[in-house]
């Protein structure tokens, strides 16, 4: 199953298949489109994956309420025993590690892309 669902601002599109759901963002996440952002991952987890890929490299700005949902979205996978994996752009992965959030959300951080 794909759904693709646009706002202004950012695209969001779903896969599910097998227990991985995968939602791919594009655009910026900031207080324009924070609501549109956490609906969707409200409604991928909806789907009780066993593994969640959130894909963030189209994905140009992140505000603060953006890393605030990463963090919940960590401590929600941890205690659904989901695996959540997190493909970032190079701004979205800077701005993580200088918020000194790693250590949080780094375990579902893929390696970047060479």
């Amino acid at each position: 199953m794909t759904i693709s669902n646009l706002q202004p601002g950012l695209t969001v599109d779903y896969e599910s298949s097998d227990g991985l759901v995968t939602m791919r963002c594009s655009g910026e996440i900031d207080i324009a489109t924070i609501d549109h952002f956490r609906e969707a991952i409200v409604f991928c987890l909806e789907r009780r994956p066993s593994r969640f890929l959130l894909d963030l490299s189209d994905v140009s700005f992140i505000a603060s309420e953006g890393l605030r949902s990463l963090l919940h979205l960590t401590r929600s996978s941890r205690e659904r025993n989901m695996s959540l994996d997190l493909e970032l752009a190079d701004q979205a992965r800077h701005l993580i590690e200088v918020a000194g959030l790693q250590a949080v959300i780094g375990s579902g951080l893929l390696p970047k892309p060479v």
